[in-house]
């Protein structure tokens, strides 16, 4: 297992400080240091106001989380000596060990939560809490040790902390559909899936929302990309939608647009979406949210009770019947009496055998868990039940499952069997996939607790080929949110493009700019197709298809000159060869999955 390594540094939160006699020791050997003559030329701040002179170097900003960090990424087994005073503020210091990349940096904080504890944040380290305070105007020698995946944490020469990282989890599950793609919502419209949800990856968190879209399949296995699902000039956050529903002849969704579920109808499941009056959603439309003054009015899920009416849910609990023309709540919204207490979201509806059951989240992040309770009558009015097992999926660590969040229940058609379709939150923040897994129920309709699986979908037989890349960018360590023992890195190599998972990528290097894969079927075979599913679809991309007999002798077979949004591409290829080389010219370089199409044996 790899030695912890990476850059050190200093920082504060809320707290105004004074640093001195900074300096790294590797094997005996002083290599940087703050003294007479060393202002530390090398060092990059961060975020903070720092000043830096010959001796001393101060942080005057009151600002949360500021850092100064300066170093290697290669460094490690190293010995990190600082002192530390506190001037002002509310907390202490934040010291900065083993971090290769600012994105996910290990620290140790020292007087955090309001001046009360000092603890760990590294991924794969316990977060070790202890107790402990800071003194304003003290000085307090600090020394950070790393030896292999072993860090030692002193003050004033006392041990504070001594912990082990983890080895790195680099696992992930086959997902449904091979996008960043959460709060998956699925209906079934004449034999076809659609998979309404949030496209993620935009970047940016919460702040922002990917295109509205909807993935199809008439397998549950394939899936195909169709969208924008919205007018042109769409202009609201997207998030959360309900599945889409059937009535009167129109197809109605209710997504979560600028933080409020808001009623929108198309004249077929693919949009584009509008008002029930007919406006675009624009900031000068004059479109309007549901007027819903109770829980938290955000991730619509619909129930059509057998007499026709139809019930909403959202979050934290609340489930009303809605008005007939389904812009508004009709009546006195009821809060299911659930068993789990706390913040929830992410509610489910459906009915087995006259039961009706209500499923919902608690908690989040990769401490999200699903629990449930059910009506025995089917009515959404209760009386509802506490199961006696109520919780029914949580993080499975040894799964491969963290954090299983919104999702939907889905009943295969014609069949009693059922899927149930969870965000997965291991790449963290608003990175995540969605992944299907049985739902079972027991004789007398209770749900059995879901038995995770990460196993891959049947790969494709040109799983055994060979493949190569231009470059291959650098693991991506995922920082963990509330759970700092788990450790998980996204390893973005090339054998993932054929490993029919949808849920592994390859992506190039930053600095790659001819960014290129080649397949090798390690004979001369008759190709008809190529079936790629890039990273991050709806950025479009073009490319082009090369072929070749003999290595390095390549024919053009096709190429996209303008950035198409597909997903995946369905590119012919009607050549006779043993090498493919997809070469990317625009989009994001990267691919989910590649399958390489081949006669059928007869």
């Amino acid at each position: 297992m790899e030695s912890l390594h990476g850059f050190v540094g200093i920082g504060t939160w809320e707290t105004t400080a004074e640093f001195r006699n900074l300096r790294i020791i590797i094997n005996g050997k002083t290599i940087a240091a703050v003294a007479p003559g060393n202002a530390l030329a090398d060092c990059q701040i961060a975020r903070g106001d720092w000043n830096i002179s010959t001796n001393l170097i101060r942080q005057t900003s009151s600002a949360t989380d500021t850092a100064l960090v300066f170093g290697d990424a290669a460094w490690h087994d190293y010995d990190f000596f600082v002192d530390a005073r506190k001037v002002s503020g509310n907390e202490g210091f934040l010291i900065y060990f083993a971090t290769a990349d600012m994105a996910a940096p290990s620290r140790w904080v020292i007087g955090g939560w309001t001046n009360t504890r000092h603890a760990l944040q590294s991924p794969g380290i316990p977060a070790d809490s202890k107790p402990g305070k800071i003194e304003t105007g003290r000085w307090y020698k600090i020394h950070v040790s790393l030896r292999g995946n072993t860090v030692t944490a002193s003050i004033d020469g006392k041990v504070i902390h001594k912990e082990k990282r983890r080895p790195a989890d680099t696992r992930f599950p086959a997902a449904l559909i091979p996008d960043l793609f959460a709060d998956p919502a699925i209906a079934n419209f004449n034999g076809r899936y659609y998979c309404y949800g949030t496209t993620d990856g935009a970047g940016q968190g919460l702040a922002t929302s990917g295109t509205p879209v909807v993935w199809t399949s008439d397998d549950f296995r394939s899936w195909t990309l169709h969208g924008p699902i919205v007018d042109p000039d769409f202009d609201a956050k997207w998030w959360a939608p309900s599945s889409a529903i059937l009535r009167n002849g129109r197809y109605y969704i209710f997504p979560t647009l600028d933080n409020r579920i808001t009623t929108l109808v198309a004249d077929t499941p693919l949009g584009p979406f509008r008002t029930p009056d007919g406006r675009r959603i624009t900031k000068t439309s004059g479109w309007k949210q549901m007027d819903i003054k109770v829980g938290n009015p955000i991730d619509a899920e619909l129930y059509e009770h057998p007499d026709g009416t139809l019930w909403m849910a959202w979050s934290q609990r609340y489930i009303c019947r809605l008005s007939d023309d389904l812009t508004q709540i009709k009546g006195t919204p009821i809060e299911i009496p659930t068993g789990q207490r706390g913040y929830s979201e992410g509610p489910i509806l459906f009915a087995r055998n006259g039961m009706l059951y209500y499923l919902y989240t608690l908690d989040g992040s990769e401490r999200y868990h699903y629990a449930y309770m059910v009506s025995p009558s089917g009515s959404p009015e209760g009386p509802w039940v506490k199961p006696a097992r109520e919780i029914i999926a949580e993080t499975d660590v040894k799964a491969g499952i963290i954090g299983p969040g919104h999702g939907c229940v889905v009943n295969h058609p014609g069949t009693d069997k059922w899927s149930f379709v969870h965000l997965e939150f291991g790449r963290s923040g608003t990175n995540r996939q969605s992944v299907a897994q049985d739902l079972i129920f027991d004789m007398d309709g209770w749900i059995v607790p879901i038995k995770f699986t990460s196993k891959r979908k049947s790969p494709p037989s040109n799983v055994s080929f060979g493949v190569t890349t231009s470059s291959t960018a650098r693991p991506l360590e995922i920082p963990p949110v509330n759970r700092p023992e788990l450790r998980r890195v996204e390893e973005l190599s090339a054998s993932n493009i054929l490993d029919g998972s949808n849920g592994t990528r390859w992506m190039a290097a930053p600095s790659d700019t001819s960014p290129n894969v080649v397949i090798d079927i390690r004979q001369v075979r008759s190709i008809t197709t190529l079936e790629i599913a890039f990273v991050n679809p709806m950025g479009g991309h073009s490319f082009a298809i090369d072929v070749a007999t003999t290595p390095g002798k390549w024919h053009q077979a096709t190429v996209v000159k303008t950035p198409v949004i597909a997903s995946p591409h369905l590119i012919p290829v009607n050549a006779n060869a043993r090498f493919i080389r997809c070469r990317i010219t625009s989009g994001t370089p990267g691919i989910w999955s590649l399958v390489v199409g081949l006669p059928t044996n007869k």
